[in-house]
Protein backbone atom coordinates (compact mmCIF):
# COMPACT_ATOMS: atom_id res chain seq x y z
CA UNK A 1 0.00 0.00 0.00
CA UNK A 2 1.52 3.37 -1.50
CA UNK A 3 1.43 5.77 1.68
CA UNK A 4 3.47 8.71 0.40
CA UNK A 5 0.47 10.44 0.40
CA UNK A 6 -1.72 12.52 2.87
CA UNK A 7 -5.04 12.23 1.52
CA UNK A 8 -7.05 9.39 0.66
CA UNK A 9 -11.22 7.79 -0.34
CA UNK A 10 -12.16 4.56 1.51
CA UNK A 11 -14.07 2.38 -0.75
CA UNK A 12 -17.62 2.32 1.11
CA UNK A 13 -17.02 5.28 3.07
CA UNK A 14 -18.04 8.78 1.83
CA UNK A 15 -15.53 11.56 2.39
CA UNK A 16 -12.05 12.34 2.22
CA UNK A 17 -9.33 11.19 4.74
CA UNK A 18 -5.66 12.22 6.00
CA UNK A 19 -3.56 9.40 6.63
CA UNK A 20 -2.45 9.30 10.45
CA UNK A 21 -0.17 6.12 10.31
CA UNK A 22 0.24 2.58 9.87
CA UNK A 23 -0.69 -0.45 12.89
CA UNK A 24 -0.13 -4.07 12.05
CA UNK A 25 -4.42 -4.42 10.83
CA UNK A 26 -3.98 -1.79 8.54
CA UNK A 27 -4.06 2.02 7.64
CA UNK A 28 -5.46 4.51 10.40
CA UNK A 29 -7.30 7.75 8.46
CA UNK A 30 -8.93 10.53 9.55
CA UNK A 31 -12.10 11.99 8.30
CA UNK A 32 -11.32 15.31 7.12
CA UNK A 33 -14.49 16.93 8.25
CA UNK A 34 -15.21 15.38 10.75
CA UNK A 35 -12.50 14.03 12.60
CA UNK A 36 -13.26 10.53 13.05
CA UNK A 37 -10.24 7.79 12.66
CA UNK A 38 -11.13 4.47 11.10
CA UNK A 39 -8.86 1.72 10.21
CA UNK A 40 -9.00 1.37 7.17
CA UNK A 41 -7.58 -2.67 6.89
CA UNK A 42 -10.67 -4.21 5.75
CA UNK A 43 -11.20 -1.52 2.55
CA UNK A 44 -10.21 -0.22 -0.24
CA UNK A 45 -7.91 2.76 -0.10
CA UNK A 46 -6.71 4.74 -2.88
CA UNK A 47 -4.82 7.78 -2.14
CA UNK A 48 -5.79 11.24 -4.47
CA UNK A 49 -2.48 11.38 -5.90
CA UNK A 50 -2.65 8.19 -7.02
CA UNK A 51 -5.89 8.29 -9.10
CA UNK A 52 -5.39 9.52 -12.61
CA UNK A 53 -8.51 10.55 -15.22
CA UNK A 54 -7.65 8.89 -18.42
CA UNK A 55 -7.66 11.15 -21.97
CA UNK A 56 -7.37 10.13 -25.40
CA UNK A 57 -3.38 9.84 -25.63
CA UNK A 58 -2.25 10.19 -22.03
CA UNK A 59 -4.18 10.71 -18.28
CA UNK A 60 -4.19 13.70 -16.12
CA UNK A 61 -3.77 13.44 -12.42
CA UNK A 62 -6.82 13.78 -10.11
CA UNK A 63 -4.59 16.76 -8.02
CA UNK A 64 -4.08 18.57 -11.26
CA UNK A 65 -8.24 17.94 -11.96
CA UNK A 66 -9.08 19.62 -8.30
CA UNK A 67 -6.71 22.11 -9.48
CA UNK A 68 -8.48 22.69 -13.01
CA UNK A 69 -11.95 22.88 -11.34
CA UNK A 70 -11.01 25.44 -8.88
CA UNK A 71 -9.56 27.50 -11.51
CA UNK A 72 -13.13 27.30 -13.26
CA UNK A 73 -14.70 29.69 -10.73
CA UNK A 74 -17.32 29.05 -7.71
CA UNK A 75 -19.89 29.76 -10.10
CA UNK A 76 -19.12 27.74 -12.63
CA UNK A 77 -18.51 24.55 -11.18
CA UNK A 78 -22.03 22.09 -11.19
CA UNK A 79 -23.47 20.72 -8.36
CA UNK A 80 -22.55 16.41 -7.83
CA UNK A 81 -26.14 16.05 -8.16
CA UNK A 82 -26.14 17.38 -11.81
CA UNK A 83 -27.44 15.85 -15.26
CA UNK A 84 -24.69 13.32 -16.82
CA UNK A 85 -25.11 15.99 -19.92
CA UNK A 86 -24.16 18.86 -17.44
CA UNK A 87 -21.28 17.18 -15.88
CA UNK A 88 -19.90 15.87 -19.14
CA UNK A 89 -19.96 19.40 -20.26
CA UNK A 90 -17.88 20.95 -17.68
CA UNK A 91 -15.35 18.22 -17.61
CA UNK A 92 -14.69 18.89 -21.02
CA UNK A 93 -13.54 21.93 -20.17
CA UNK A 94 -11.56 20.51 -17.25
CA UNK A 95 -10.05 17.60 -18.85
CA UNK A 96 -10.19 17.80 -22.62
CA UNK A 97 -10.07 14.64 -24.72
CA UNK A 98 -11.07 13.05 -21.54
CA UNK A 99 -11.50 9.12 -22.63
CA UNK A 100 -15.19 9.00 -22.10
CA UNK A 101 -15.09 4.92 -22.26
CA UNK A 102 -13.10 5.43 -18.96
CA UNK A 103 -14.12 8.04 -17.53
CA UNK A 104 -18.01 8.17 -16.26
CA UNK A 105 -20.64 10.69 -14.52
CA UNK A 106 -20.44 8.40 -11.63
CA UNK A 107 -16.53 9.33 -11.52
CA UNK A 108 -17.43 13.46 -12.36
CA UNK A 109 -19.92 13.45 -9.60
CA UNK A 110 -17.02 11.61 -6.68
CA UNK A 111 -14.47 13.98 -8.03
CA UNK A 112 -16.86 17.08 -7.54
CA UNK A 113 -18.02 15.60 -4.02
CA UNK A 114 -13.97 15.64 -2.99
CA UNK A 115 -13.33 19.10 -4.82
CA UNK A 116 -16.35 20.05 -2.40
CA UNK A 117 -14.81 18.55 0.94
CA UNK A 118 -11.48 19.75 0.10
CA UNK A 119 -12.36 23.52 -0.66
CA UNK A 120 -14.59 23.05 2.13
CA UNK A 121 -12.07 22.17 4.60
CA UNK A 122 -9.07 24.64 3.08
CA UNK A 123 -7.07 21.39 2.23
CA UNK A 124 -6.86 21.69 -1.89
CA UNK A 125 -4.26 24.19 -0.99
CA UNK A 126 -2.35 21.35 0.74
CA UNK A 127 -3.44 18.58 -2.38
CA UNK A 128 -1.68 21.48 -4.33
CA UNK A 129 1.47 21.43 -3.00
CA UNK A 130 1.89 17.90 -2.72
CA UNK A 131 1.21 17.81 -6.59
CA UNK A 132 4.14 20.69 -7.11
CA UNK A 133 6.37 18.43 -4.96
CA UNK A 134 5.16 15.12 -6.83
CA UNK A 135 5.60 16.55 -10.69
Amino acid sequence: MKTNGKFLVITGRPGVYEAKGQSKSGLLARHIETGKTVLASPFTVSFLDDIVVYTEDDKVSLPQVLLNIRKAGAGKIPSSKASSEELKSFFAVIVPGYDADRFYPSHMKKILQWHGILERTGRLDELSKQEKKNS
